[in-house]
C-alpha cells in the first residue's frame, strides 16, 4: 500500500491471457484508503499473501437445510 501501484506479473498471478497488469489506487479520499488498508491487514492476519486475491471468494458448504452456507474465505478468485 505504500506505493499504491500494483504490478501484476501474469506469469505469477492469474490474469487473463497471462498478461501483465499495472494498476493503481485512485485517490478517492482518506477514508476509502483506510478501508482498503484495513481489509489488506485483515487478509494478512488470515495468512493471505501478495499472490492471493484481494477479494477472495467465500468458502461454501451445504447446510443442514440443503442450502449453501458461507463458512469463511477461500484463496480462490471469484
Amino acid at each position: 500500500m505504500e506505493k499504491k501501484v500494483v504490478d501484476q506479473d501474469g506469469r505469477l498471478v492469474r490474469t487473463k491471457g497471462k498478461k501483465r497488469i499495472v494498476s493503481w489506487f485512485f485517490p478517492v479520499g482518506a477514508d476509502m484508503l483506510d478501508i482498503v488498508e484495513d481489509w489488506v491487514g485483515t487478509l494478512s492476519s488470515l495468512g493471505y499473501a501478495g499472490v492471493d486475491p484481494l477479494f477472495p471468494a467465500d468458502k461454501r458448504v451445504v447446510g443442514r437445510d440443503g442450502l449453501l452456507v458461507s463458512t469463511g474465505l477461500s484463496k480462490n478468485v471469484w
